[in-house]
């Protein structure tokens, strides 16, 4: 009994210095990438877990200014800025 236990730790002891000079794959840090200073998109559309559409911001003409919208998942507006800001229910 008393010689299996030194056995595992001799083996143990020699798998660890083997794998200290055999495995001399480097390891990096994640690269370091500047977070972009603009996104630009025509609509942003907002999903769920199930990858089916929540809501979209978007923006849009009405009587000739830009309006922002958030528009929800059945397609009817649910908010509206640009003109006096109003939520529509």
């Amino acid at each position: 009994m008393k010689g299996n236990w030194i056995l595992c730790l001799a083996a143990g002891m020699l798998g660890g210095a083997v794998m200290h000079f055999a495995w001399i794959q480097p390891v990096h840090a994640q690269v370091f990438r500047i977070a972009p200073q603009q996104v630009s998109a025509q609509e942003l559309v907002l999903v769920d877990q199930k990858d089916k559409t929540f809501a979209t911001l978007t923006v849009t003409k009405i009587n000739g200014r830009e309006v922002f919208e958030i528009i929800g998942k059945d397609g009817q507006v649910i908010a509206r800025a640009g003109e006096g800001p109003q939520v529509i229910h």
